[in-house]
């Protein structure tokens, strides 16, 4: 019988609970963590956003009132370039962040809007009531975080430059011509402001959360495991296994002889049958021993058959298989033993068991049956030969060794 490994059977259903539950927590962290960085850059990019915000404010009521008088353009005194050109300044110490502002018919054509910019403004322009949109893309192997707020024309002033050329400062005309940047309308949505923020060291930071919170817990788990195994061993799995193994000893252990009973016979022929192992079997049947139980009671008989056994095993001294297969019938499979050397076997427990008296019943003999495993043998095969040879040996008049060669069947006799 195959051993019970509770050791590793606990261990096992440990490692994929730890797994499966580490793969749980994993991902909800990861989740969370990832968030959390989103939520910190949208924090970042509302911050920038009211920056530039304060600066277009600045410039609007501040600045561009001082010099309201002058019929010259001064590009210094336009909100959007005053916001645009503070947040580079600010930007240059923020690597990939970025401020726009691009507008569908900008004065200066490089704040034109482009491809997914103007699909934002349409959608400004179709929902009033958005007044800002957070959008990833990417741009080359960079991923941005987009803070997106419309620019409407919400000021009678601001057509004051962008209604018609004729309307507009002669200095900017000359600038920048009479094609861009005009026609536009009160509350109309124009464009969008941008601030832009690769996500890469939020999410990396993220990442790197993530690891050592996985590295931490499988430290901490591994620490917890050994101890846990070491307690485990000492105070459940040991006595459970000794106790296994005791009760595995016990069903393969014939109570009375403390030979091996007829199951554990079975599973080592089935073993060395199985693993083509080479070995002999001797049979043994004590001789007319319903007389010995019929004339001196069972519990002298039970005697004759432990002293038996005790005879035996002298022979054996632990180094084969010895089972009491039967009430007096008992089976001995001896390794690496040739036929020959199975019989000159079964001749010497022959002899230990007639050369002295038994206590209480006297002379006490046994007949032998020997043979030898051949390769196309199976259990029942071996089993029938060797119980033939047996048979043989009391029909032959007892107290003697028969044996059946696994060839030729030829039947041998010894006295």
């Amino acid at each position: 019988m195959k051993r019970i490994n509770i050791r590793n059977k606990l261990n096992i259903v440990l490692v994929l609970t730890f797994i499966f539950a580490l793969s749980i927590s994993s991902y909800f962290l990861r989740m969370s963590l990832n968030n959390n960085a989103l939520s910190e850059l949208k924090k970042l990019s509302n911050l920038q956003m009211e920056m530039a915000q304060a600066a277009r404010k600045y410039t609007s009521e501040h600045i561009k009132v001082l010099i309201s008088n002058e019929q010259n353009f001064h590009q210094e005194t336009v909100p959007s370039f005053a916001a645009t050109t503070i947040m580079d300044i600010l930007n240059t110490k923020y690597e990939k962040t970025n401020y726009a502002e691009v507008a569908l018919n900008p004065t200066n054509p490089k704040n034109k809007a482009q491809g997914w910019q103007i699909k934002i403004i349409a959608e400004f322009a179709e929902n009033p009531q958005l007044t800002e949109i957070f959008r990833v893309t990417k741009r080359g192997d960079v991923e941005y975080l987009n803070f997106l707020k419309p620019l409407k024309v919400t000021s009678q002033s601001c057509l004051n430059c962008h209604s018609t050329p004729d309307k507009a400062p002669i200095s900017m005309v000359q600038k920048y011509g009479d094609k861009n940047g005009f026609n536009w309308k009160l509350n109309e949505t124009v464009g969008v402001q941008i601030v832009s923020i690769p996500t890469e060291v939020a999410m990396k930071s993220a990442q790197m959360s993530l690891f050592s919170y996985i590295g931490m817990t499988v430290l901490i788990c591994s620490v917890f495991f050994i101890v846990l195994n070491l307690m485990l061993n000492h105070v459940v799995i040991n006595p459970i296994e000794t106790s296994n193994e005791e009760l595995h000893q016990i069903s393969r252990q014939d109570a009375l002889t403390g030979a091996l009973n007829r199951r554990g016979f079975d599973e080592a022929l089935h073993y060395f049958i199985t693993h083509k192992k080479e070995f002999s079997i001797v049979t043994m049947d004590i001789d007319y021993f319903k007389k010995i139980n019929d004339t001196h009671g069972h519990v002298v008989g039970d005697c004759v058959l432990r002293e038996f056994a005790e005879r035996v095993n002298k022979v054996c001294q632990n180094q084969y298989f010895f089972s009491r297969i039967g009430g007096e019938e008992f089976a001995l499979i001896a390794l690496q033993k040739d036929i020959s050397e199975g019989e000159m076997l079964a001749v010497s427990i022959k002899k230990v068991i007639t050369e002295n008296p038994f206590a209480n019943v006297g002379a006490v003999t046994a007949s032998f049956g020997v043979t030898k495993f051949h390769f196309e043998d199976r259990p029942e095969t071996i089993l029938n030969r060797v119980d033939e040879a047996l048979y043989n040996a009391k029909q032959n008049g007892r107290n003697r060794i028969e044996v059946i060669s696994p060839i030729s069947n030829r039947i041998k006799k010894a006295a």
